[in-house]
């Protein structure tokens, strides 16, 4: 049976013909009271007679029915919603016609002329309005959201056909309605049109996996949709697959768009009644309007409410919790229920809980995450020192303390080959209890930092040495230009040790991933005068500075993140060179971003390069990606964004003077005061004093688009958000900056002892030559097509940097690509003779990675025209064997030319012998070679 999901999308643009033919039929009388059947705390039915709506209320449906006059407007509501369907009798439904009642019923256990099935959940759907029902407030194509959406999904019953319904029992007609070829519509309009039998009935709002914020940019088309709200084929039936009167528990988005929902539903049931007044207060919600005064202490509230917000979600863990779910934290996207009322809490000794999930469920609660991770542990120890120093609250600062020293001394995460001298890994921090071999180099950062504050704020020194070693550790496997890769793995590392990392001269062009670990080589710079600190990340600042903004590589394709970020370490640069050049850097950055603030001092997302968020529908929910979908969307990102453009601006406005960057963070505090969540007992005092990620400034409303897999608009991760606003609001508070605080710690005598021994003498005076010398070496490069997120390498710059990867796909320097084909364009900047060329690729057949089946070297003068010098076949592995590096190449050429173009065919799906499944080959590529020498 065709159940339907597909119809909505097919049906929906026919819909604009009926405008105005939805209504009700009419009937004479005076006005009727709304029937209801539902529990007296329905959302719907207390925000009505809250505003002096004049209802009946019955707990059944037969009451409700029998006790409704004639033609006046029912709601058969969903109390037992999410659990249980709602029964209604087929009687019921005959009771309705016989008295001509506008009926609506929600999440129905059965409905005349359609087959109910099982009740379904909804995933990455959302809501979409598909009619012109709501008028020009809610026009088609707009997005709402049900949370914790259940559906029931619905086909024709067998023996009705698509759109058509039983004739009734008594009169044999199919209808009681009037013939309206004689009577006109049901509006009145006198517009003809067939019997509603005969063509798809209207669906007002549908659910779909869509691209968007506030519109499905992409439409509908070829989207699998379900129905949630329609008008049945007779006519005087609304229907609701899901709870849609649950609309203030579970928090449902817009608001004004919920409003007008219901005022269009309460409409059609009393179409001779006034407009329904529907007010109610969110139970989540920002804490002061966008125009309403500020209290003066207004800062310090915030931050003391944001360190009970650590206490009261319960994040602190407790050894004596479950054992089960301590051991949560030991697999990764673990997403559970928050910490029960009755569990002890923790004193910071164990760590804390990563935060909510962005899911919000039926009930108006959010799920946590129950990752242990480094950085948001160390961040969440500096809030609370914070608010110990500012709030006098000693309680926090003995917590604080106990966080720190779980990181570095009792979690692991500094442990085993962290904390061997002779490892690779010595000094650095893993990044949670679930990978603890992966080191992020923006999250060391942020630790750092964080950790340098509590113990200038604490005035305890007993993690300084391991805030040294972890700055040593991070530098070291650092390039030679400065950028060190994304993330560096255990696995590589130790197979490859650390020098390989320090004489790679690899780039990427993201200050999301580099510019806060190079904050840290400017503290530590400014300690010990150790000259590599201040050369590599002055290199570093000046590509990235001459890179922006065309070669950035843009974070969750944002240009609000990246910006935001670099203002920390251009700030600190001025404060080590006051040069009229490293101002000028910072002040670019600063304009750009203080383009973005709007009026209410947020500042609004914008994508990098331009163009759509994601790509398509099919897109949505798939990966980390961005709040918004288009720069138009009026929305701030407070984990990525406005959290670190806060303590930027913060210590811009320190280390230059200048006024503007004050003016610009005091907008930016004021603002994000305002948007702080408020949510009392009994509604969700576990979220009272966060902040969310996603705010939308034009509805001053939380709200976004949801299409980030895992930390969506509505998540309050502990880390990189809550410490970053709260702690530069302590900071304010205490008239002192970031650099001034962590100057505080000494750093010198212990990297004084560990640099010798972690980085010695005799690497700093070993040539660093590039590992292949040939012609392409720093020269431009462009891709068609980038390569596979999850291994990036360092860019397209990685193709013609002179390194070459090891036989280990977690070697940093490979670009890998799924599936798909490699071109690359290499710019050598003037004619060249061209003799020899060649692409570096790696064999890795147990992890499908395989060489292509064929490369085509072509060459061109002006970039155009392009003639192929050379095509290779090359030999394809038929059995396993071990990882291996080879370099394909065209020998005994005679070309010249500018630029050097390599494409690939790809080599297709993976052999039987490696997976009976149809799974496409990687490709892993690491150089391009131009005149490369013969070996």
């Amino acid at each position: 049976m065709k159940r339907w999901l597909v119809t909505v999308a097919w049906c929906w643009p026919v819909v604009a013909a009926l405008a105005g033919q939805l209504a009700a039929a009419e009937f004479d009388g005076p006005r009727q009271k709304l029937v209801f059947c539902c529990a007296a705390d329905n959302d719907l039915y207390r925000v009505l007679t809250a505003g002096g709506a004049d209802c009946l209320r019955h707990d059944n449906a037969k009451d409700a029915l029998r006790a409704a006059p004639e033609g006046s407007g029912v709601l058969i509501l969903a109390d037992r919603y999410p659990d249980r369907t709602t029964a209604v009798e087929p009687a019921a439904f005959a009771e309705a016609r016989r008295k001509k009642l506008r009926l609506y019923v929600e999440f129905p256990a059965e409905l005349p002329d359609f087959t109910v099935g099982s009740p379904q959940d909804a995933k990455t759907e959302r809501g979409v309005v598909t009619s012109t029902i709501f008028g020009d407030r809610l026009r088609p194509l707009r997005i709402v959201i049900v949370n914790g959406c259940r559906y029931v999904p619905l086909s024709p019953a067998p023996e009705t056909g698509t759109g058509s319904h039983r004739p009734d029992k008594e009169t044999g007609t199919g209808s009681d309605r009037p013939d309206r070829s004689q009577k006109g519509t049901e509006t009145g309009t006198g517009t003809d049109r067939p019997d509603r039998s005969l063509s798809p009935f209207p669906c007002h709002l549908a659910l779909a996996k869509v691209a968007g914020v506030d519109t499905a940019v992409y439409g509908l088309e070829n989207t699998p949709s379900a129905p949630v709200l329609f008008d049945h084929p007779r006519g005087d039936l609304l229907v609701a697959t899901t709870k849609l009167s649950h609309f203030v528990s579970g928090r449902y988005m817009p608001m004004e768009a919920w409003r007008t929902i219901w005022q269009t539903i309460l409409g059609r049931l009393q179409p001779d009644g006034p407009a329904a007044t529907l007010n109610w207060t969110p139970t989540v919600r920002p804490s002061y309007g966008p125009e309403e005064p500020l209290p003066a202490d207004a800062e310090q509230q915030a931050l003391r409410r944001s360190a009970d917000w650590i206490i009261r979600s319960r994040i602190l863990r407790h050894p004596k919790w479950p054992q089960q779910v301590l051991d949560w934290a030991l697999s990764y996207n673990t997403v559970r229920d928050m910490p029960a009322a009755d569990w002890p809490l923790g004193d910071g000794s164990l760590g804390l809980l990563e935060g909510f999930s962005s899911t919000i469920r039926t009930g108006g609660d959010q799920p946590m995450r129950y990752a242990v991770r480094n950085d948001c542990t160390a961040e969440v120890a500096m809030l609370l020192a914070g608010d110990a120093a500012v709030s006098n609250r000693p309680e926090h600062a003995r917590i604080a303390a106990n966080l720190l020293d779980y990181i570095f001394s009792t979690s692991g995460l500094a442990g085993g080959p962290r904390a061997d001298p002779d490892s690779p890994s010595y000094g650095l921090v893993g990044w949670a209890l679930d990978h603890p071999g992966s080191y992020w180099g923006d999250d060391n950062a942020r630790a750092l930092l964080a950790a340098g504050a509590v113990s200038a704020l604490l005035k305890d020194a007993r993690w300084a040495e391991a805030v040294a070693r972890c700055v040593l550790a991070n530098f070291r496997t650092a390039g030679q230009s400065g950028f060190r890769p994304s993330c560096v793995q255990q696995e590589a590392l130790q197979k490859q040790g650390w020098q390989a990392y320090w004489n790679r001269r690899h780039v990427h062009y993201s200050p999301h991933y580099q510019a806060w670990i190079w904050a840290c080589y400017l503290w530590a710079y400014e300690q010990t005068r150790f000259e590599p600190l201040l050369a590599r990340t002055r290199t570093g600042m000046r590509m990235m500075m001459t890179a922006y903004p065309a070669k950035w590589n843009w974070c969750l394709r944002s240009g609000t993140i990246e910006r935001s970020r670099f203002l920390l370490p251009l700030a600190w640069l001025v404060r080590i060179q006051d040069t009229p050049e490293h101002r000028r850097w910072l002040r670019q950055i600063a304009d750009d971003l203080a383009a973005l603030q709007d009026p209410s001092g947020g500042i609004r997302e914008v994508i990098g390069d331009g163009g759509q968020g994601i790509a398509s529908n099919a897109a949505y929910g798939t990966g980390e990606t961005s709040l918004i979908q288009t720069d138009g969307d009026p929305v701030s990102d407070m984990l990525y964004s406005c959290n670190f453009a806060l303590v930027g601006l913060h210590e811009a406005a320190a280390a230059t003077g200048d006024p503007f960057y004050a003016r610009a963070e005091d907008k930016l505090a004021r603002f994000l005061c305002r948007i702080q969540i408020r949510s009392g007992p009994p509604e969700h005092p576990e979220l009272d004093g966060a902040w969310y990620r996603a705010f939308h400034s034009g509805r001053w409303e939380y709200w976004a688009s949801n299409a980030d897999w895992e930390w969506g608009p509505w998540c309050t991760e502990t880390g990189w958000c809550q410490p970053w606003i709260a702690g530069t609001l302590a900071l304010r508070r205490q008239q002192t900056s970031l650099w001034e605080l962590v100057q505080k710690v000494d750093l010198r005598t212990p990297f004084e002892r560990l640099r010798p021994q972690m980085l010695p003498d005799e690497v700093l005076k070993s040539p660093q030559a590039p590992h292949a010398a040939h012609a392409a070496v720093d020269k431009s490069v462009t891709l068609s097509v980038e390569p596979d997120p999850r291994y990036p390498g360092c860019g397209a710059a990685a193709l013609t940097d002179g390194v070459l990867g090891a036989a280990e796909h977690g070697s940093p320097e490979w670009l890998g690509f799924l599936g798909t084909d490699l071109e690359a364009i290499v710019d050598l900047g003037a004619p060249t003779q061209i003799r020899r060329l060649g692409l570096n690729c790696l064999e890795s057949t147990r992890v499908g990675i395989f060489p292509p089946r064929q490369v085509e070297f072509a060459v061109s003068l002006d970039g155009e025209q392009y003639w192929v010098v050379k095509t290779i076949e090359t030999a394809q592995p038929r059995e396993h064997s071990p990882p291996r590096t080879q370099a394909l190449t065209a020998d005994g050429l005679d070309a010249e030319g500018r630029y050097v173009r390599v494409r690939t065919a790809k080599f297709g799906p993976l052999p039987p012998w490696v997976t009976p499944h149809p799974v496409p080959a990687w490709l892993f590529v690491d150089e391009v070679l131009v005149n490369p020498a013969a070996n």
